[in-house]
C-alpha cells in the first residue's frame, strides 16, 4: 500500500509493504529557493528511509537554487530536476548509484557537477543544455558517457574522465564550445557518432592508439583542433584524414562555408564526414573519388549543387538524405551501388538520372521525394525499377497535391540520347504499363 505524506511543501510517497519512501513532488507553487530532502519519513511511528527521487519531482521549478540530497538516496529518476533554471548547486550523497535520463537537463545556472564514486550509471541527456556548467567530474565506476550527456553545455571547460570508462556515446559533448582539451582514458573502446561535434574551441585530444572503434565524425566542425595522437590519422587544418591521405574521415571546418572543395587524391569520403552542415550549398568532388560513405552529406539542408565524378563506384546508405535544396542529380556510369535511403527526404528533388543499368538500387532510395518529376534510367532498367518502386510504395505529390506512386510519375516525355548508342528513358506513367519513349 502506498501513501502520500506532505512535509514542508514536499510530498513523499511511502510504501508500507517495502518500508521505503521516495521524494514524490515539490509543490509547484512553492517559492523556497533551497530544498533539503528528508532522509527518513516517519508515519504512525514507523520510519521509512528515502531511497529515490521520483520522475518530474521538481520539473520546471524556477525558484530552486540549491538542492541537498541526503545519504541513503540511490536513484534520481528521469526529469526530476529538468528545467530548474535557477538551480546553482546540487549536493549528491555517497549512496547514489543511478541518475536517469534528463534528470538535470536545462538547469541553466548549474555551474559545477561532482558525482560521488558510488554512481554506476548516468542516463542520456542528464546535463544537456546546462549552459553555465564549467566543470564536471564523473564517477570512476561509470562505464559510458551516455548519449548527449553534456550536449549544449557551452561553458564546459573541464571534464574529468577516469580509467575504466569504456564508451563515449553519440553527441556526448556536442556543442561544448568552451571545451579546449580532452584526455580520453586508455580503457575507452568506442567513441560514438558526433561525440565532440561542434566543439569549436577544442585544440587537443589525447586518445590511445588501442581504441578500436572511433567514429571520426565525432570531431566534425572542431575548427580549432590541432592535435590528435592517434597513429591511424593525420590533421591538415581542414580535415582528419587517414594516414595515407586517401580518406577524409571528418571535416573540421566551421559551418559557415557555403562551398567546399575536396582535394585531389582523396578516394573516399567517410561516413558522416560532412553531415549536418546547414550552410553548405556547393561541394566540388575530384576525379579519382570512388566512394561516398554513409550519411556523408546527410541533412546538408542548403546543398544545391553536386557533380559526381566519373570515377565514383559507391554511394552508400543515406549519403544525401534530407538535402532539402537539391534539385537534380546524375549518377554516373560505374556506380555499382546506390544505397538505402540515399536521396530520401530530398524534398525539392525534381529529377534523377542513372547512367548505367548495372547500378544496384537500395531500399527506399527516393522515399519522401515528393516533388520528383523525372526518373531517368537505361531502357533495360525500366521494368525492374518500376516493380521495385511499386513494391516499396514510395510516392510523390505535385500540382494537385495528391500523392502518386513513384513508379507512375506523371510527366512530359524526356529522352536523353547519349551518342546515339544508348537511349535513356524515364518512367512514362499515363497508364499502368511502362511505355518506352523513342
Amino acid at each position: 500500500m502506498y501513501r502520500i505524506i506532505e512535509i514542508d511543501s514536499v510530498r513523499y510517497e511511502i510504501s508500507e509493504s517495502q518500508r521505503v519512501a521516495k521524494m514524490f513532488r515539490m509543490d509547484e507553487y512553492s517559492t523556497q529557493s533551497e530544498l533539503v530532502i528528508l532522509s527518513n519519513v516517519v508515519h504512525d511511528g514507523i520510519s521509512y528511509p528515502v531511497k529515490s527521487i521520483d520522475y518530474y519531482a521538481c520539473y520546471d521549478n524556477c525558484q530552486l537554487r540549491r538542492v541537498v540530497i541526503p545519504e541513503g538516496v540511490e536513484v534520481i529518476d528521469g526529469c526530476a530536476f529538468e528545467g530548474c533554471t535557477a538551480l546553482e548547486e546540487v549536493i549528491f550523497p555517497s549512496t547514489l548509484k543511478i541518475i536517469k535520463e534528463y534528470a538535470f537537463g536545462r538547469c541553466k545556472a548549474l555551474n559545477e557537477v561532482v558525482l560521488p564514486d558510488s554512481v554506476e550509471y548516468v542516463g542520456y541527456f542528464v546535463f544537456k543544455d546546462c549552459t553555465a556548467l564549467k566543470r564536471a567530474t564523473l564517477s570512476p565506476h561509470i562505464e559510458e558517457v551516455s548519449e548527449q550527456l553534456f550536449s549544449g553545455c557551452t561553458s564546459l571547460r573541464e571534464v574529468k574522465l577516469y580509467e575504466g570508462l569504456q564508451r563515449i556515446g553519440r553527441q556526448a559533448f556536442a556543442n561544448c564550445t568552451s571545451l579546449v582539451d580532452v584526455s580520453i582514458p586508455d580503457s575507452v573502446t568506442r567513441i560514438g557518432e558526433y561525440a565532440f561535434w561542434g566543439c569549436s574551441s577544442l585544440t587537443k585530444v589525447t586518445l590511445s592508439d588501442n581504441c578500436p572503434d572511433v567514429s571520426w565524425d565525432a570531431f566534425n566542425q572542431c575548427a580549432s583542433l590541432q592535435f590528435i595522437n592517434h597513429k591511424d590519422v593525420i590533421l591538415n587544418g581542414e580535415y582528419i584524414l587517414s594516414a595515407d591521405c586517401k580518406v577524409i574521415l571528418s571535416c573540421l571546418l566551421p559551418d559557415n562555408n557555403q562551398s567546399i572543395l575536396i582535394p585531389h587524391g582523396v578516394k573516399v569520403l567517410g561516413d558522416r564526414a560532412f553531415s549536418y552542415r546547414e550552410n553548405l550549398e556547393n561541394i566540388y568532388l575530384p576525379e579519382g573519388l570512388e566512394r561516398i560513405g554513409k550519411e556523408c552529406f546527410s541533412a546538408c539542408i542548403s546543398l544545391r549543387s553536386v557533380k559526381l565524378p566519373s570515377t565514383l563506384i559507391e554511394i552508400d546508405n543515406e549519403a544525401f538524405q534530407q538535402c532539402e535544396e537539391l534539385r537534380h542529380i546524375t549518377i554516373p556510369e560505374g556506380v555499382v551501388w546506390l544505397g538505402d535511403y540515399a536521396l530520401a527526404y530530398c524534398s525539392e528533388l525534381r529529377s534523377i538520372m542513372v547512367m548505367w543499368d548495372g547500378t544496384v538500387w537500395g531500399k527506399h532510395v527516393l522515399e519522401c521525394c515528393y516533388e520528383l518529376r523525372h526518373i531517368i534510367v537505361p531502357e533495360s532498367k525500366v521494368l525492374s525499377l518500376k516493380i521495385a518502386l511499386l513494391r516499396e510504395g514510395d510516392t510523390a505529390s505535385y500540382n494537385d497535391d495528391e500523392e502518386h506512386p513513384l513508379a507512375q510519375l506523371v510527366t512530359t516525355s524526356h529522352v536523353v540520347d547519349k551518342g546515339n548508342s544508348n537511349v535513356w528513358h524515364e518512367l512514362w506513367i499515363n497508364n499502368d504499363d511502362v511505355t518506352y519513349l523513342s
